[in-house]
């Protein structure tokens, strides 16, 4: 009889033990946070090209999938002057390129936007150059008073494009009949649903200056070529239709 008590309760204390390990546990799943590794250089020149990337990480995975990455640029003591740029993922990072127009020193802000989660690392860049003459061509573009600016065409190849679609954009740029090579094109875009503009950095093609870029909805769209060459500066405004 003490065999079968003793078994008993065996079997009990076994049964709760089991109850026990196979409870759910209430507590919320962490969510591991993104980090953005933002490489920006110490130091620029005025007129050329400064490439800007970072790279982002959860955990040890290699994060390719952003719902967005943009960098802003500004003087550092002046932030109502940024200006925005729109990476694109090239390898396992987010990459862009920025020409400044003048010296001083500005910042570099990266807006990570990924898997419900944000990020925005900050860095400064020191920019040296002939700042007077980089604002006297600055001046001369918008006042249309350069000899070669006042010749210059610019001529965007589309007027339509369909929303959530990757789009390419051509840009012809010439003097007269001769093709313009060898100059910085940029797209500045103000979007439909979007108060803030974004900005496409176009390469050179034996079609003209390309780059791609993605409606996220319907409506009309304004967008401004900005060109430079030299000493000479332009922009152009072209409304476009998306549907």
């Amino acid at each position: 009889m003490k065999k079968v008590i003793s078994f008993m309760m065996l079997a009990l204390v076994l049964s709760a033990c089991g109850d026990n390990g196979s409870e759910p546990s209430n507590e919320p799943a962490e969510v591991e946070m993104i980090e953005a590794n933002l490489q920006v250089p110490k130091e620029g020149i005025t007129g050329e090209k400064v490439s800007l990337q970072v790279e982002v990480t959860q955990g040890e995975e290699t994060v390719t999938d952003a719902e967005e990455v943009v960098f802003e640029i500004w003087p550092t003591d002046n932030k109502e002057a940024s200006e925005k740029v729109t990476a694109s993922l090239e390898e396992d990072a987010y990459v862009a390129t920025y020409t400044f127009d003048s010296p001083g020193s500005f910042s570099v802000q990266s807006h990570v936007t990924a898997r419900g989660l944000h990020t925005m690392p900050i860095k400064e860049i020191s920019i040296t150059g002939d700042g007077n003459s980089e604002e006297t061509a600055h001046k001369e573009g918008h006042d249309h008073s350069s000899s070669e600016t006042n010749s210059v065409s610019l001529q965007l190849s589309e007027n339509e494009y369909t929303a959530n679609e990757e789009a390419t954009f051509t840009v012809e740029a010439s003097q007269g009949e001769k093709r313009i090579t060898g100059a910085n094109v940029s797209l500045e875009i103000a979007t439909p649903d979007n108060e803030t503009h974004a900005w496409v950095d176009l390469e050179e093609t034996d079609k003209g200056y390309q780059g791609v870029y993605t409606f996220k909805s319907s409506g009309q769209a304004t967008i401004t070529i900005h060109y430079k060459k030299g000493d000479a500066h332009d922009h152009s405004e072209v409304q476009v239709e998306v549907k």
